[in-house]
């Protein structure tokens, strides 16, 4: 006799799909307990093709060169734009509080993106580094 614990632990934690680009092979969603972004990466695997990846891995990886092309080069060449002003040595003052702000605000902004959603929180986050902005420039 089969013991009924096992049956129904096996039954609500796997289950046989195939993918969309294939007839032989199938894929196993293991846990049904895990939480919301995990879900959303199985079901984006079982959904999408292996050519649409392959393109947003490529494109995830193209906008990570540009972001750290672009960090690169403006760390070299504002020492040459400032180069002949008084105020030179504020660059090096300016960058490394710019690293600690940028590194202490990550995991407030990260509560407020999983409390409020990505859209209202990039909104809300734009309109209110805009007008600090606007506010440090006057």
């Amino acid at each position: 006799m089969s013991d009924p614990e096992k049956s129904a632990h096996d039954e609500s934690q796997t289950h046989m799909t195939k993918t969309p680009d294939s007839d032989d092979v199938a894929v196993e969603s293991l846990d049904t307990d895990v939480g919301l972004g995990t879900k959303k990466a199985e079901a984006m695997s079982l959904v999408w093709t292996k050519k649409a990846l392959y393109i947003t891995y490529a494109w995830i990886w193209v906008c990570f060169f540009m972001l750290n092309f672009h960090a690169t080069l403006i760390s070299n060449i504002i020492y040459y734009a400032y180069n002949t002003f008084a105020q030179a040595p504020q660059v090096n003052t300016a960058n490394i509080l710019a690293t600690i702000v940028g590194g202490v605000i990550n995991v407030p902004v990260a509560k407020l993106i999983n409390v409020w959603g990505r859209a209202e929180a990039d909104m809300q986050l734009v309109i209110v580094f805009t007008t600090l902005d606007l506010l440090v420039l006057d």
